[in-house]
């Protein structure tokens, strides 16, 4: 596991991006590379469709209800309703491909570590817990998978999404577009301010999971012992130690995750 942190004493992390480590986790991707064309497309639609939604509020405000114009009203109010139903029936779609490639993906990344551990000496699972190794086969290899997957749709997604966005919002309102871009630096400042005491705290996440994993499989495998030693209080006692440490650290991670999104 690594040398423990411990959010109170030490400092947090300074943000430093894993290219090559995220490199290596897009290996898995890139032979599936076609199957993401038709969801990159789905999700550039579904981009425009969003965009349309504050056109259309601006016009069912000023061109339908500020002039009494019923006629249209009920125009915008059709397309209104049809770019919901679009974006809805988009979204089914996009979530049902991209569930079934990333299945593929997330089996690809936990074959190739099965395999790198049968290749391994005996002498690693006497040293390492094995709940430390399902936690990596189970948590981290899908937290990778859901990494370099997200990031080729949502990357695209967003840019596309943050330029017709800024458009739009010239298009409505000038002085309201430039206040907001005035006010971007404070944003940034925030989200970098929460970003590297977020990434430590997953982290002390992380290992309080790993822990828990190891305690119950190791617990699982002496049963009989504890039992007949008559010790099960004092092992419900360190498990609800365990699960406390946890729970705070995990109370902690989604109170800073709610800043880092909120406050930017």
């Amino acid at each position: 596991m690594g040398s423990r942190i411990d959010p109170q004493t030490d400092p947090p992390p300074r943000p430093v991006i894993p290219y090559r480590q995220y490199r290596r986790a897009m290996q898995f991707v890139r032979p599936h590379w076609k199957a993401f064309l038709p969801l990159l497309a789905l999700n550039a639609v579904s981009t425009a469709v969003a965009l349309a939604q504050p056109y259309l509020t601006k016009l069912l405000i000023d061109n339908a209800l500020l002039h009494r114009n019923f006629e249209g009203l009920v125009t915008v109010a059709l397309l209104m309703a049809g770019c919901a139903a679009l974006s809805f029936g988009l979204g089914i779609l996009t979530t049902y491909l991209y569930t079934k490639l990333s299945a593929t993906v997330l089996f690809d990344m936990r074959l190739a570590v099965f395999r790198k551990l049968q290749a391994l000496s005996p002498q690693f699972f006497v040293n390492t817990k094995t709940g430390d190794i399902v936690s990596r086969l189970n948590n981290d290899i899908g937290e990778l998978q859901k990494l370099s997957s997200d990031t080729l749709l949502s990357l695209p997604a967003n840019v596309l999404f943050l330029l017709g966005n800024a458009a739009m919002m010239f298009v409505l309102s000038t002085s309201l577009a430039a206040l907001s871009l005035a006010l971007l630096p404070v944003g940034i400042w925030a989200m970098r301010r929460y970003q590297g005491r977020l990434r430590q705290q997953v982290q002390v996440l992380r290992e309080y999971s790993s822990e828990i994993g190891s305690f119950l499989i190791e617990s699982i495998l002496g049963m009989r012992l504890l039992v007949s030693s008559n010790a099960q209080e004092r092992q419900n006692v360190e498990f609800r130690r365990h699960n406390d440490r946890f729970v705070n650290s995990l109370l902690g991670m989604q109170v800073t995750s709610f800043l880092a999104a909120a406050l930017p």
